[in-house]
């Protein structure tokens, strides 16, 4: 069998990218859009505003009538109606009167100016004016958008303020792309489910539920399979029975143990694309197929098989849902270093940081370990450290915020 081995992270997630078929869509309600990706451009269905409209609580009237309005010697003009919000004036309007109008009402054709009713006085049936009205309050018929316009574009997540747009445009339902099956899988005799009593050499079994919220806030849905014990028939059972998965997720089992069966279900029966990636935490990943499923098998640390999904599982999950969202893994900012952060010498080393002043600074949770799951739960981001270089105290360095993420 061939394939690569100690791969480059770039590389090795163009290869996951490569094998990740875009989802189908599917028409949602607007109130179970959040967080979803837009599968098509949305052009505007109305104008907005629909029609010239107020701005403003005041009058409307003719801005000729108002020219010489001031403090000393105020415009009197008649009030003939008013222009509540959603109800058109249609009486005339001659020189020398107004309306009241508020705020979202349409502006009659016969007045071109608004005042302020701040900056009037009534009395009767009358309206004083202290300065002369304007157009300014007037907010013109497609000022903000015209009908068949694009604003929103595909690919984009959709959130409060692109939710809010797409009403305003005149939608209800909008297509979105379908959430993709992401299965998780823990392997290993020694992990066992919360709850139950620790035995010696036991572990909790922290990552499928790591996973899963990670899998769920990428947008995808999250497929949480039965633990398989060391034992490779278990293991395919347990893959065949989980039914339709656009990607499979396990953690465990993928280095060079006696007991790492889920490296010999794919290096056996199934296809392997890589083994192993220059990168620290998470070196040892696994990705290939077996029967038609992609699989990205994950190193058992708790703090690996995190910041393997976030450069690797993330990335399949992103292409799979047709998203424009950067990858986590190109979506850097800067900062300088407070303390040294570790080398891994020909790898390109994640270290778990704090964020200080401002976001411009960073220092070191602490132990790099990657079964110190406690530092990953103090970081605010992963600092990169290039391979074959060091970064001290004072040095510039790239990181990856975390809190968009987890």
């Amino acid at each position: 069998m061939s394939y690569l081995i100690q791969i480059a992270i770039s590389d090795a997630i163009k290869i996951i990218e490569s094998k990740a078929t875009t989802v189908k869509s599917e028409t949602v309600h607007l109130l179970e859009a959040n967080r979803r990706i837009l599968a098509t451009d949305l052009k505007c269905k109305v104008d907005h505003p629909t029609n010239n409209d107020s701005a403003i609580d005041g009058f409307a009237c003719n801005a000729v009538d108002t020219i010489n309005a001031s403090k000393e010697k105020p415009v009197r003009l008649k009030i003939v109606g008013e222009v509540p919000a959603g109800k058109p004036y249609y009486g005339k309007i001659n020189s020398g009167e107004a309306v009241s109008i508020y705020t979202g009402a349409i502006v009659p054709d016969d007045c071109d100016a608004l005042i302020r009713v701040e900056d009037t006085k009534t009395e009767d049936n009358y309206v004083l004016l202290f300065k002369p009205a304007s157009s300014n309050d007037i907010r013109k018929k497609a000022q903000d958008f015209a009908k068949g316009e694009i604003l929103l574009n595909k690919g984009i997540v959709l959130d409060s303020a692109s939710i809010s747009l797409a009403v305003a445009m005149g939608y209800r339902e909008l297509k979105v792309s379908k959430k993709p099956r992401i299965g998780i899988l823990a392997t290993g005799d020694e992990v066992i489910e919360p709850g139950q009593d620790l035995k010696l050499g036991q572990v909790y079994n922290s990552n499928s539920y790591a996973l899963k919220t990670l899998v769920e806030k990428a947008g995808a849905e999250a497929v949480l399979l039965k633990k398989a014990d060391d034992n490779i028939k278990t293991l395919a059972k347990i893959i065949k029975d989980a039914g339709q998965l656009d990607l499979l997720l396990t953690t465990g089992g993928v280095s060079m143990g006696k007991y790492d069966f889920v490296r010999d279900l794919l290096f056996n029966e199934g296809v392997v694309e890589f083994w192993k990636i220059a990168e620290r935490p998470g070196g040892p990943v696994l990705f290939g197929s077996w029967q038609g499923i992609p699989i990205l098998g994950i190193p058992g640390n708790p703090v690996s098989a995190m910041v393997v999904f976030l450069l690797h599982a993330k990335a399949f999950i992103i292409k799979a849902l047709g998203s424009n969202e950067i990858v986590p893994f190109y979506n850097r900012k800067k900062a300088t270093a407070k303390t040294a952060l570790t080398s891994a010498g020909f790898k390109t080393n994640f270290v778990r940081v704090k964020l200080e002043s401002n976001n411009t600074e960073v220092y070191s949770t602490g132990s790099q370990s990657s079964g110190v799951l406690h530092s990953m739960f103090l970081a605010d981001a992963l600092a990169i450290v290039p391979a074959n270089s060091k970064i001290v105290k004072g040095d510039i360095v790239e990181y990856i915020e975390l809190k968009a993420y987890l």
